[in-house]
């Protein structure tokens, strides 16, 4: 029996994204998406980003998390979006028989690109997921002057 090294804190994330996703993910947006923190380590948002001809888009699944307790902040380039999806009281005789749903403090942080306008960010929150649009910033595009 041969036994192997296995990386407690990425090995079941690099099973779900192969490498040049997370390649693609974090030389774009430096977030590493296999890395989890203490912080992350309960609940950790699935996120989904999309790149349009006028900007990118970022949803964020967040059921049970009201708009208002979601944190949205921007400094030197990095998006970060924090908040925590708390555990409800349960009864004393109740008892479970099963528990899939996720508890805890979170925070994602996503490096923004230089091509966006951070002054027109725009964050909806419907059913649960948080969308972020983040328009690009007009291309500068060469003028022809006329000789008069």
């Amino acid at each position: 029996m041969k036994l192997k090294k296995v990386e407690p804190r990425n090995y079941w994330m690099s099973d779900m994204f192969p490498t040049n996703f997370n390649q693609l993910v974090n030389q774009f947006f430096d977030d590493n998406v296999s890395e989890m923190s203490p912080n992350t380590a309960f609940f950790r948002p699935s996120t989904e980003i999309k790149e349009t001809d006028n900007s990118f888009n970022l949803s964020l699944s967040l059921p049970g998390i009201k708009k208002d307790e979601v944190k949205i902040e921007l400094n030197n380039g990095v998006l970060e979006v924090s908040g925590e999806r708390k555990t409800e009281k349960t009864e004393e005789k109740e008892k479970f028989h099963l528990s899939e749903i996720t508890y805890g403090k979170f925070t994602r942080r996503f490096q923004l690109p230089e091509n966006v306008n951070t002054n027109k960010i725009d964050a909806k929150m419907s059913d649960g997921i948080l969308h972020l649009s983040i328009p690009k910033l007009d291309e500068v595009k060469p003028r022809q002057i006329d000789v008069k």
